[in-house]
């Protein structure tokens, strides 16, 4: 992985163990669908503004870079919505049964 920075010198004997190590090697992001070297890659993960996020509250799923976007506001009415589905859900059953 010189090409990407990595300046080790070693034996061939242990080339293919430092190949899967190296933090020099390029690393596909889900987020923004670019490369960015191993070494780099989990604050690169912390910071990308194009990773999805979920709300462990409303189970909503958003981009980091929306992140302010999803206030406590938002967050409770897709709450309440999604209560509202599910009582929806539960008064078809009983009329079913009925």
């Amino acid at each position: 992985h010189e090409e990407n920075g990595c300046s080790s010198v070693l034996p061939y004997e242990a080339l293919e163990k430092h190949e899967l190590e190296c933090g020099y090697q390029s690393k596909y992001c889900q987020g923004c669908q670019g490369h960015v070297l191993e070494k780099d890659y989990a604050q690169h993960q912390d910071k990308c503004a194009e990773i999805s996020l979920k709300c462990s509250k409303c189970d909503t799923t958003y981009k980091r870079k929306h992140l302010k976007q999803h206030t406590k506001v938002q967050c409770l009415q897709q709450q309440l919505e999604q209560q509202r589905c599910q009582h929806e859900q539960e008064i078809k059953q009983l009329r079913c049964e009925l």
